[in-house]
């Protein structure tokens, strides 16, 4: 009799690890299934908000290395906006001719990547335009901006926008809540 409960008992432990490995693929089945909503939302949503911010912080960190590294040079200035407004068409126009650009230039360094979802950030300097630095501003500046390739339906590149844009102060950065636009003021005038 004794030999029957001690295999019993010894069964126990076995038991209970198999049935923790059922419950946790259970649990891991019913995360990767829950798709637009839930945790895949926050997942989403955290990811927009750190690529937004952490390339806006980038691309403003050179922009500024070239404002201040050519200071005193002929023509050094702030970059003007390019024909293309991309990011990485960019000319710092107190380096030496035909090492102007702001990312393969005297100084170079990889561009970020374009954003998971968005166009490719945007530049301007823009102290007449004023409107290309946001359509609700009235003031001029140097910005960059981005915004979503399927035109900032998804209520997750709205939020992710809105998050990375509370990182920065209020003059700093902005997000419109109609069409996802993520705008970084570098300087405002």
């Amino acid at each position: 009799m004794s030999w029957y409960r001690a295999d019993r008992v010894a069964a126990m432990p076995i038991g209970l690890i198999i049935l923790t490995i059922a419950m946790a693929a259970g649990l891991s089945v019913t995360l990767s299934s829950s798709g637009g909503g839930g945790w895949s939302n926050a997942v989403s949503i955290d990811r927009v908000a750190d690529q937004l911010s952490s390339q806006a912080r980038l691309i403003a960190t050179k922009t500024i290395e070239c404002s201040v590294v050519t200071a005193g040079n002929p023509g050094a200035d702030w970059p003007a906006t390019p024909a293309t407004t991309l990011v990485v068409d960019a000319l710092c126009p107190g380096d030496p001719a035909g090492s102007q650009n702001l990312w393969t230039g005297a100084r170079p360094s990889s561009p970020p990547p374009t954003p998971t979802a968005f166009q490719a950030w945007h530049y301007a300097n823009s102290a007449t335009n004023i409107a290309t630095c946001g359509p609700a501003t009235n003031i001029g500046g140097i910005c960059i901006w981005t915004i979503p390739t399927t035109g900032g339906a998804d209520p997750r590149f709205k939020a992710g926008a809105a998050k990375a844009a509370a990182r920065f102060g209020t003059t700093e950065a902005d997000a419109d809540a109609t069409t996802s636009r993520f705008t970084y003021w570098i300087k405002r005038l």
